[in-house]
């Protein structure tokens, strides 16, 4: 029987060894438990390589590859991986070595793709849309390619990962929809100046026929009122026909106001909302907060008309009583904006049937312009409509 005498130095007796042999033997099992989970999760990693590796090479529509980077020759990034979709899509075959992906970039896009390249080695993105040489079929097309930098040991971004993807049917759709929104801005200013001879058409008539006929007709009234001093009827003719001369002058100026080149859009608009066209029943208020305006005709004109049709919107069709109108400049340009208290509608973009063929022509003639039209406006809540023109 062996008796084992503790040492008096370390004061460890036979439980104390023990004890450390037992937290030891613990201690073991649980690191072998935790290579077991490291083991396990290798493997479920190996798995997902696996997946994405598959994935990735047998991807029909979207290429994968890695690019190697020389900062000091961004030009030349060489390619060191791409699955079958991205030489697809590359018009690549499998013995081409790709050395530099900018000698397929059409010229136009070269510099575009340095200057992208140079950036998202600084920002460790690259996302650009850039036109490939398709060999087989002689075309251009457009390809999509975003990637994310890797950086090396030194914190360098040694290497991108990215995904490439045609986009050329979506960049000529978009081409497409560029050149319709061209020709709907050039049909809708030839609309607006049309309608613009129309106006001055009307008011040119008012001004030079109807008015010179009532000045006329005043004329003869007035004489004849030399020759029978005391007609009541015949003052009650001639007071008709000056009520009638000041409506006329009224409704010629409102249709095209001479202030607008005269005294500018703000006095214009300050007048209308003070002393334009009936707006009777209205309790109008105008602001400004507009710095000088070195506006061009057309605008200056579609404003003041703009607002004119907003102005009896809220009069004919909100029964509103107080409405704001307001001139000011913001981040986005000068807007023009008109608030009322009236019943309101419901508003749905392309659907203003409550407030009539006004918005939708304000919105039209807003093609030209680039400007754009904001509404709020519910049942029972009044109306907020806002334009923004582009300075």
């Amino acid at each position: 029987m062996v008796k084992i005498i503790s040492d008096e130095k370390d004061g460890q007796t036979v439980e104390d060894l023990a004890a450390r042999l037992g937290a030891l033997t613990a201690e073991r099992e649980l690191l072998r438990a935790e290579v077991a989970q490291l083991e396990t999760f290798q493997k479920q990693c190996d798995i997902e390589a696996d997946h994405l590796r598959d994935l990735f090479n047998n991807s029909e529509d979207v290429g994968v590859y890695r690019l190697r980077t020389n900062p000091d020759d961004p030009e030349h990034a060489r390619l060191v991986y791409i699955n079958k979709a991205g030489r697809r899509l590359l018009g690549l075959s499998e013995t081409d070595n790709y050395e530099s992906w900018f000698s397929r970039l059409h010229p136009d896009d070269i510099q575009k793709g340095l200057e992208m390249q140079a950036e998202a080695l600084e920002t460790g993105v690259f996302n650009a849309a850039l036109r490939i040489f398709q060999e087989k079929d002689n075309s251009w097309r457009w390809m999509r390619h975003y990637s994310f930098a890797v950086d090396n040991e030194r914190h360098e971004k040694e290497q991108f990962n990215g995904f490439l993807w045609d986009v050329t049917d979506e960049v000529q759709a978009r081409s497409e929809a560029d050149r319709q929104g061209d020709r709907l801005r050039r049909l809708s200013y030839r609309l607006y100046q049309e309608e613009e001879r129309q106006w001055q058409s009307i008011a040119g008539a008012m001004h030079d026929k109807v008015g010179q006929s009532l000045s006329l007709l005043r004329f003869i009234l007035v004489r004849e009122g030399k020759t029978s001093p005391g007609d009541s009827a015949l003052t009650q003719r001639l007071e008709l026909v000056d009520q009638v001369i000041k409506e006329t002058r009224a409704l010629t100026a409102g249709i095209y106001p001479n202030s607008l080149h005269e005294a500018g859009l703000v006095k214009t608009l300050e007048w209308l909302c003070c002393r334009g066209p009936d707006f009777s029943g209205l309790d109008i208020r105008f602001e400004a907060d507009v710095g000088h305006l070195d506006l061009d005709k057309d605008m200056a004109i579609f404003l003041y008309r703009a607002a004119m049709e907003l102005l009896n919107n809220s009069k004919k069709n909100s029964g509103a009583r107080q409405v704001c109108l307001s001139l000011f400049e913001n981040n986005e340009g000068l807007c023009l904006r008109v608030t009322d208290d009236g019943l309101g509608f419901a508003y749905g973009g392309d659907q203003d049937d409550m407030a009539g063929f006004g918005l939708f022509s304000i919105r039209e003639k807003l093609r030209y312009f680039d400007g754009s039209l904001d509404v709020v406006s519910s049942p029972g809540n009044g109306a907020d409509i806002t334009i923004t023109l582009p300075l």
